[in-house]
């Protein structure tokens, strides 16, 4: 955009320049402008100042805009790392919330089996305090 603008530029001076050159006193004669002629080149350096300050503008919106660029860049890489946090925690969660259950599970199958041992343990407790009780006696 910058060359087109600077060649643009160097050809509308130089053909001012021409212009001025041809148009010395002692040529004055030989060169001359139509009315028509001088209103197309006023319209055309009007156009070419306005062309660049368009270019300008777009220069910088060009930076604004790639300064946007660059923030929304770092703001997906935040979420994308709080996405991948909320991942693992959210697998470990569920991790915990499997063994739980397993444990869980296992005690109620525990708790829906009788208690031979139980029965068994305090059977042979309670012989032995009544054989320890018979042999004192």
């Amino acid at each position: 955009m910058e060359k087109i603008t600077l060649n643009r530029r160097r050809i509308l001076l130089s053909l001012l320049l021409v212009s001025i050159i041809w148009v010395t006193p002692s040529q004055a004669n030989d060169v001359c402008f139509t009315e028509a002629d001088a209103s197309k080149i006023v319209v055309e350096l009007e156009k070419g100042r306005i062309c660049e300050q368009q270019v300008v503008q777009y220069e910088v919106s060009v930076k604004e805009l790639s300064i946007q660029i660059e923030s929304l860049k770092t703001q997906v890489e935040t979420m994308s790392k709080k996405f991948d946090e909320t991942m693992k925690q959210l697998e470990s969660e569920r991790k915990i919330a499997s063994e739980k259950d397993k444990a869980r599970l296992e005690e109620i199958k525990t708790a829906g089996k009788p208690q031979w041992t139980m029965l068994f343990g305090g059977f042979g407790a309670g012989a032995l305090l009544i054989g320890a009780l018979v042999l004192l006696l």
